[in-house]
């Protein structure tokens, strides 16, 4: 395999430059392609050096040895771990970085993201999976090509450079690029978690047994630090309960917002409940029965009165009746959004958004009332008890209350 630069007179520029092109020879086969660079005639040899060397002469011949290097360089991984022939257009692809392979032997690092997130997509269409975590995949996807396009100079890479400088290359760059949050990169604990995120997308290639051997990602220490719960009081939980909203909207909110705050239903559980959910019991209490979609885990949840009033409100409102829906359907993203200006009415200077209402279940409506943990652990759906445990930590009140409860029996 070798590299030659030739030029293209007929092809120039406004400064009546001529297109510095290249040719790629492996074997019997040859692809052409254009570099980018220009160059006035007179300072090109055939021998590709450039003649009269000046400074702005040297960029141009070290971009041309760079390519040239890359060329060999991918030659000689191709060569590890491709069984097919090597052609001259297989080197192009590889060269440019396009994402265009198909080849048998040679799959390239986002051609392995699509094949997770295609399966992956699959499953959310049979309901087995969440459309939200699909989501965050293909996010992943998008910021992973944005790395290697800034990091690496090319639309893709092939498998054979996901290795460990790979991960620790991307967390570094997710910490320190400019174009995210704040200006200043991704915290801790967003790096984090879209780095476990590649793991297992990339532990689902392996485990399909063709594409990859091992996961470089498995070796990845770094871990998401905790932080403070944002949830409700009582106070604030009531200041909201009372506050009436003559903007329909805000007032559809404040309700959704506070069934999840007495039912613990996340957002994509609640925009699912029908009246088919609810079940009368014996002792004529009514439960809300679901399937968890996260965690695929059947939840019992007592009707409480608020919960009760509110889904009788939106019993005849005709965004309910057609679909026998409890709630009426708004995206997490809408309700976001008015529930800041929920919280600026209603002067609580906490940041809401629908997650708080689950929190505010754990804490506020069960813990701080002497719910087991137990209990709360199976109202919120929880995999395990451990996954609720941390609510337990952040209440001093709860603490407070049962130190005393302990000191009246020293007494």
């Amino acid at each position: 395999m070798k590299v030659i630069f030739y030029l293209k007179k007929e092809k120039t520029n406004a400064e009546g430059k001529s297109a510095i092109y290249g040719k790629i020879i492996v074997g019997n086969t040859n692809a052409t392609f254009s570099t980018g660079k220009y160059i006035s005639p007179d300072r090109w040899e055939e021998t590709n050096h450039l003649r009269n060397v000046i400074k702005k002469d040297d960029a141009t011949k070290s971009y041309l040895k760079s390519i040239e290097d890359k060329a060999n360089s991918i030659f000689l991984d191709l060569l590890k771990i491709n069984t097919e022939e090597i052609t001259a257009n297989i080197m192009k692809s590889s060269i440019l970085g396009l994402p265009t392979i198909k080849h048998r032997g040679y799959k390239t690092i986002l051609q392995a993201i699509d094949f997770h997130n295609d399966y992956f997509l699959m499953l959310v269409n049979k309901d087995e999976k969440s459309k939200g975590t699909l989501n965050r995949y293909k996010c992943i996807r998008d910021i992973t090509a944005k790395f290697i396009q800034n990091e690496y100079g090319c639309l893709d890479l092939p498998l054979i450079k996901l290795d460990r400088p790979f991960v620790n290359r991307l967390d570094t760059y997710l910490r320190t690029q400019k174009t995210y949050r704040n200006n200043i990169g991704c915290r801790n604990n967003t790096t984090v978690k879209y780095i476990k995120n590649l793991k297992t997308i990339f532990n689902y290639v392996v485990d399909q047994g063709e594409w990859l051997d091992y996961n470089p990602f498995s070796v990845y220490k770094k871990k998401v630090k905790p932080v403070e719960t944002v949830y409700l009081d009582d106070d604030e939980l009531e200041i909201i309960e009372k506050r009436k909203f003559d903007c329909e909207r805000l007032e559809t909110v404040k309700n959704i917002f506070l069934f999840s705050c007495y039912t613990a239903f996340a957002p994509v559980d609640a925009m699912k409940l029908t009246w088919s959910n609810v079940s009368l019991q014996k002792d004529k209490e009514q439960l809300i029965k679901a399937e968890r979609t996260k965690t695929k885990i059947e939840s019992n949840v007592l009707l409480l009165p608020p919960a009760e009033k509110i889904i009788n409100y939106f019993k005849n409102d005709p965004r309910c009746a057609n679909g026998d829906r409890l709630l009426p359907k708004l995206s997490n993203q809408k309700v976001n959004s008015y529930l800041k200006e929920i919280a600026d009415f209603c002067g609580i200077k906490k940041k809401i958004t629908w997650y708080v209402a689950r929190h505010t279940f754990a804490t506020t409506v069960m813990l701080n009332h002497d719910v087991p943990i137990e209990v709360v652990s199976c109202a919120m759906g929880h995999t395990n008890i451990r996954q609720t445990q941390h609510y337990a930590k952040i209440r001093e009140k709860m603490v407070t209350k049962h130190m005393k409860i302990l000191k009246d029996r020293y007494l």
